[in-house]
């Protein structure tokens, strides 16, 4: 098998292409990049992949697909840099690339749940045909061979490999409603709202009641927070009352002891003492 060759090289910016159908590149991280690339510079190079193009005259043309860095690389393009510094990869095919985008991925990039389970699902399925490692023996079925792969090569739990999968199995219109809900970022939700039959109406509605839900739910504990200081600012102006009517009707001399007396009993046994003196 031939050997990948990676090296590190400065290459010119506008010759990078980043192809389209790659995650969005977030203003708010490229502007915070941009602020520490002014002070400490590029820290972490990006990479790419060589791609060289045989001209019609039989002359080569070489340009760079990029894997990883569509932040830093934003970023340079702000700061009016012509080079950028690059891990350069020769010889990789389009599911290596991919493989390697995804790893950038789930250890660089800030990922919703549905986001990280998506790109382990697709490792799981790139990597049989990569060829990346040897199959485990044993008997295991083909789903756990690929699930104990990627936990072996990402490096993650094979139960969260398992439940990337079950989310990722999610439909495409259920996976848009967990979006819009602000569900996307939940996995035990994700996982609830699946439908063994990938019936996608019944997955949505399960995301809209698991929202409507966690919305009532919040309501109720604020409700219940409110109370609270509703009652405790009734208690306060009760004391204040209590308080203002003793100094009232007892003489200065005698407070130290009615307060020893408050403070070593309860109000429900003061209570019922003075019920049974007033009988």
């Amino acid at each position: 098998m031939k050997k990948n060759i990676t090296t590190l090289e400065d290459i010119y910016i506008n010759d990078i292409q980043v192809c389209e159908g790659r995650r969005h590149v977030d203003e708010a991280t490229v502007a915070a990049l941009t602020a520490s690339m002014v002070e400490i510079g590029l820290k972490v190079p990006i990479s790419v992949r060589l791609i060289v193009i045989e001209l019609d005259d039989g002359d080569n043309e070489g340009t760079y697909q990029l894997i990883a860095g569509a932040h830093r690389l934003a970023a340079a393009k702000q700061l009016g840099w012509d080079f950028i510094a690059a891990f350069v990869s020769r010889d990789e095919s389009d599911d290596q690339v991919k493989l390697w985008e995804i790893a950038e991925n789930l250890h660089r990039a800030e990922l919703s749940v549905l986001e990280r389970s998506e790109h382990i699902t697709e490792w799981v399925l790139l990597t049989d045909k990569v060829g990346q490692s040897a199959h485990p023996s044993g008997g295991i079925q083909p789903a756990d061979k690929g699930i104990s792969k990627a936990s072996k090569e990402l490096g993650i739990e094979r139960t969260e490999v398992r439940r990337s999968t079950k989310i990722a199995g999610l439909t495409p219109e259920a996976k848009k409603v967990a979006v819009e809900v602000g569900l996307d970022g939940n996995a035990s939700a994700l996982l609830a709202a699946k439908d063994k039959s990938g019936d996608a109406t019944k997955e949505i509605a399960n995301l809209r009641a698991d929202r409507a839900r966690r919305d009532a739910e919040k309501e109720r504990k604020e409700v219940e927070r409110s109370n609270r200081g509703i009652n405790s600012a009734i208690a306060v102006t009760d004391a204040e009352q209590y308080a203002e009517w003793l100094r009232e009707h007892s003489a200065i001399q005698e407070m130290p002891t009615i307060i020893s007396w408050i403070e070593g009993t309860k109000n429900k046994d003061v209570i019922a003492a003075i019920r049974r003196q007033s009988a």
